[in-house]
């Protein structure tokens, strides 16, 4: 990598520099939620009986409880439940109907651990609920009732993110081909920031919810275009490079996230924090300028010099080089319609199919990815350290897929890593039976194999198809991967009392079928990208192919005539 660094101009390097610093705070609201939603211990409020019975007690024998006989009396007063995985604890949702006399009759023992009671009580819900949080610290599940009858809060307000992300996949695409790349970056950039520093004076759960929305939404936008930037503006074999750079910020702000929710305690002021940290991207109004290559596209030839001129000035050259013929030549390139696009490709079966494993893997690396990240609050130990450790892992896979794609195969390196993850997907929830550190480590080890899957796939996908459909063919994998990202939060919490091991197998099973599946996609890596049906066809035996007859001619000549798109990235 250091070698790429060096190769890079000093316009290069500081727009990678920004684009990184701009990926920093993303974590801090896609993965908002483990502050947002931390929950402690919780169990019935039964302060009024536990009063009664210690102060029947201390009038009776002049004496108060210890710790040991607190426990015996919550035993006395919550019941207790068995999960599917035999493991026994007070339950968070139930407490026993006792009767007055049945608390004197308690409080009447100087020893509670020597009380037999004959007499049974009904189990009742809660009324309301007691939730032993640290010192200092707060969350929305307390102040908006997330547990119990109200438990499906939780999972709706991350569904509520990922439906955001998936209107915000078209949308950013859209407005960032519409109005340029940099208007898009800055303007979605600005927008998350204003929603999160809203969302720490949201006073309900409905304006709860529907900020979730905007953040998952703008989100989109503030990554995606990162990447767009940099990957217009670089070399074409620099663009791995800018884009596992910008994946390296992202790690990063995961790494500080814990820090900053340690620091602020309250999940208010974890919010209205992140939210300002957005400030400091001011300065790029004036640091981030648009493409060139979408100011070529739309027309705009005198404005792409005078970029090109202030980034050959910043490099202390003494002029750029831009070719006339060539900007003339993308102007007046003749594209194929989307409803076009799409009835090429359904005549074409070996590419439909292609597609649909592609979505099928992009499915289960969101679905899977997702599922690891809200949930390492479920792990043993400190939930600060866990995140933290969540992120260096995020780090390392990163950093491991740039290496493994420069190095080796795409497909093969899917297959290996995502094999893993599912494997370790199935058997982390059975780990908690006999050690919560190897449910740790299975947890990791899970999410370093989709982090790296994700990346690959992320970059192999474009590969795989023609020119005219490339943008079609990504977008509607895109589309499916936040469909995944939506079931995500349902296999957190879905069980009794959390207990969510059989759709974390079924879940690690899928993993497993669609990665065996993708052994029948093309190895994309060092080959040429396919601009014709034919091409992209023949890339599955090898062999020469011809393409289905009932493809005119005419659109195969339009086809060849299509450059390669620019704006791959806008759709993710």
């Amino acid at each position: 990598m250091i070698h790429i660094w060096k190769s890079l101009t000093r316009y290069e390097r500081r727009l990678c520099i920004l684009l990184l610093i701009s990926a920093v705070t993303n974590p801090f609201s896609a993965l908002a939620t483990l502050i947002f939603h931390y929950t402690p211990e919780y169990h019935c409020n039964v302060t009024a009986q536990i009063n009664t019975v210690t102060s029947k007690h201390f009038q009776m024998f002049n004496r108060t409880y210890n710790s040991t006989e607190i426990t015996l009396l919550n035993e006395y007063l919550i019941p207790e439940e068995t999960d599917a995985l035999g493991r026994s604890a007070l339950s968070h949702c139930h407490a026993y109907n006792r009767t007055k006399q049945q608390l004197v009759d308690f409080a009447s023992y100087n020893t509670p651990g020597s009380f037999r009671s004959n007499v049974t009580a009904q189990n009742v819900k809660c009324s309301s609920t007691t939730f032993f949080f640290e010192k200092g610290v707060e969350s929305a599940v307390r102040e908006f009732d997330m547990v119990c009858d109200n438990a499906w809060k939780k999972p709706m307000a991350l569904i509520s993110y990922m439906i955001g992300k998936f209107a915000g996949t078209y949308s950013s695409g859209w407005f960032s081909d519409k109005f340029g790349r940099r208007i898009n970056f800055l303007v979605f950039t600005f927008v998350q920031t204003i929603a999160m520093i809203i969302m720490a004076f949201a006073n309900s759960y409905n304006m709860y919810v529907a900020l979730f929305v905007v953040i998952g939404f703008s989100g989109v936008g503030n990554y995606g275009g990162a990447i767009v930037l940099g990957s217009e503006t670089v070399k074409k074999e620099h663009r791995n490079f800018v884009c596992t750079f910008i994946a390296v910020g992202f790690s990063i702000g995961y790494m500080i996230l814990p820090l900053i929710g340690y620091l602020c305690g309250n999940w208010r002021w974890f919010s209205l924090v992140s939210g300002l940290m957005g400030l400091i991207y001011i300065p790029y109004i004036w640091l981030i300028d648009e493409t060139p290559s979408w100011l070529t596209a739309s027309g705009k030839a005198k404005q792409a010099r005078k970029v090109l001129q202030k980034i050959a000035n910043y490099n202390k050259q003494n002029d750029y080089v831009f070719d006339k013929n060539e900007t003339d030549k993308t102007s007046k390139t003749k594209k194929i319609s989307i409803l076009n696009a799409w009835w090429l490709l359904i005549k074409t079966p070996k590419l439909l199919f292609r597609l649909m494993i592609t979505c099928s893997v992009w499915f289960v690396c969101n679905m899977s990815y997702y599922a690891i990240a809200f949930d390492t609050n479920s792990l043993s130990g400190s939930r600060f350290l866990n995140c933290f450790y969540a992120g260096v892992v995020e780090l390392a896979g990163y950093l491991i897929s740039y290496f493994t794609v420069e190095k080796g195969g795409r497909k093969y390196t899917v297959i290996g890593f995502m094999t893993i993850a599912g494997i370790a997907t199935v058997a982390s929830p059975f780990t908690r039976l006999w050690s919560n550190v190897a449910t740790t480590l299975f947890t990791m080890c899970a999410k370093l194999s989709v982090a790296v899957g994700y990346h690959v796939v992320y970059l192999s996908t474009p590969e795989m198809f023609p020119t005219a459909i490339r943008h079609s063919s990504l977008a509607t994998s895109s589309t499916f991967g936040r469909l995944g990202g939506v079931l995500a939060p349902v296999i957190i919490f879905t069980g009794k009392g959390g207990t969510n091991y059989p759709t974390y197998v079924a879940s690690g099973a899928l993993t497993l079928i669609i990665s065996a599946l993708f052994i029948l996609t093309p190895d994309t890596h060092n080959r040429k990208l396919p601009e014709t049906v034919e091409e992209a066809v023949n890339m599955t035996l090898n062999l020469p192919c011809s393409v289905n007859d009932s493809i005119s001619d005419q659109e195969l000549k339009e086809l060849n005539e299509n450059s390669e798109s620019k704006k791959l990235q806008a759709t993710i």
